[in-house]
């Protein structure tokens, strides 16, 4: 009886492990959009934060990540997390508006181009397919800023640079519904050292090509 369970679990170990003939479901996700929650600690005291993130692949195993956040600390301070782009693309978009010299068209193409600095993301990912449904992928943002709320008077009155790095797993309960854990470190300006995790929970759609390759 004892041997019969040795061989039923080292059986079991190939089937999830054998990365030669596993994959993942991400492989035929195009973008991903989720919802997370997470809770750390900074600065003595913790903190929590929800948060939407969106990924897009553009290249087998890596993906763009774009993340909006906003966190609370027990300490009354809070922070609302974005790109860049957000900031750079209104920016040059009001620059290019106050060019009285500049011709309609000219104006028209930054603002186009403003749009597109927009859209710029926070960082990348690289996803490790580990077994079916299962992947691995740690994450670097480092195109990131803070609106920083000190205090109710002032409101969101500082503005600092941001990164934050980690790791997630993910798991695709059905081809287009995933849930995923982390864990990772973040900061922001003079503020110190996040150190925290979480869950989210999500939706992709895949690549239509596949899709029809495969039925």
């Amino acid at each position: 009886m004892k041997r019969s369970r040795i061989y039923f679990l080292i059986l079991v170990f190939f089937c999830v492990f054998d990365t030669s003939k596993s994959h993942a479901q991400f492989e035929q996700a195009k973008w991903e959009f989720y919802g997370k929650y997470s809770f750390g600690f900074v600065d003595k005291t913790n903190y929590s934060y929800v948060g939407l993130n969106m990924e897009r692949q553009f290249h087998p195993n890596w993906t763009l990540n774009w993340n909006l956040e906003l966190l609370g600390r027990r300490d009354d301070i809070f922070q609302l997390h974005g790109s860049m782009g957000l900031i750079g693309g209104p920016a040059y978009m009001g620059y290019a508006l106050n060019q009285p010299t500049w011709g309609n068209g000219y104006i028209v193409g930054n603002i186009i181009l403003g749009l597109m600095i927009m859209a710029a993301p926070d960082g990348i990912s690289y996803h490790f397919p580990i077994a079916y449904r299962w992947d691995l992928s740690p994450y670097a943002n480092v195109l990131g800023f803070d609106w920083v709320q000190y205090n109710e008077m002032e409101g969101f009155a500082h503005l600092f640079y941001s990164a934050s790095a980690g790791v997630r797993c993910s798991y695709w309960m059905t081809d287009r519904f995933f849930v995923k854990g982390f864990i990772e470190t973040r900061k922001a300006g003079p503020l110190g050292w996040n150190y925290g995790g979480g869950i989210a929970l999500g939706w992709s759609k895949p690549f239509e090509n596949r899709r029809e390759e495969e039925q």
